[in-house]
C-alpha cells in the first residue's frame, strides 16, 4: 500500500516537472517570436501602442481588404470622412454597418468589382497623401 502511494506521488511530481518545463519553453518561444516580430518592424516600439500616427495606413493595408469589412471600418482605418465611400459610390443604403458585399448588392455589381474600385481609390489617396507629405 505504501509503495502505491509513493508511486502515485512520484508520477505527480514527474507530471508537474514536465508541465513546468513545458511552460518555461513555451514562454521562451513566445518572447523569442515577439522580439523577432518587433525587430522586423511588424510591431511598434514600446510606448507607441496608443499612438495612432504610428499605424498610418500603407499600400500593403489596401491589399488586405476583404468583402466582409464595413465601410465605417475602412473609413476609420484610412482616415476618410464618415460616409465617404457611400457618397463616392452613390450608395443610398441606410444600413449602419454596410459591408463591401452588401454595398455591391446595393449597387447591383459584383463584390470583386466594388472591392477593386475601393482598393484603387485608396491606393490613389495614399499615393497623393504620401506625395504631399514628402515635399
Amino acid at each position: 500500500m505504501e509503495t502505491l502511494k509513493k508511486h502515485k506521488q512520484r508520477i505527480i511530481v514527474i507530471l508537474l516537472g514536465v508541465s513546468l518545463v513545458w511552460a518555461v519553453i513555451s514562454t521562451l518561444l513566445f518572447f523569442s517570436d515577439f522580439g523577432r516580430l518587433r525587430r522586423e518592424g511588424h510591431l511598434p516600439p514600446p510606448g507607441t501602442w496608443r499612438d495612432h500616427r504610428h499605424f498610418a495606413p500603407t499600400l500593403a493595408d489596401v491589399d488586405h481588404l476583404e468583402i466582409w469589412m464595413t465601410f465605417g471600418f475602412i473609413e476609420k482605418r484610412f482616415a476618410l470622412p464618415p460616409e465617404y465611400l457611400k457618397h463616392t459610390f452613390s450608395i443610398t443604403s441606410t444600413a449602419p454597418d454596410l459591408t463591401i458585399k452588401a454595398g455591391a448588392t446595393a449597387l447591383g455589381t459584383s463584390t470583386d468589382a466594388l472591392l477593386a474600385s475601393i482598393k484603387g481609390l485608396l491606393r490613389t489617396r495614399l499615393a497623393t497623401t504620401t506625395a504631399t507629405t514628402t515635399r
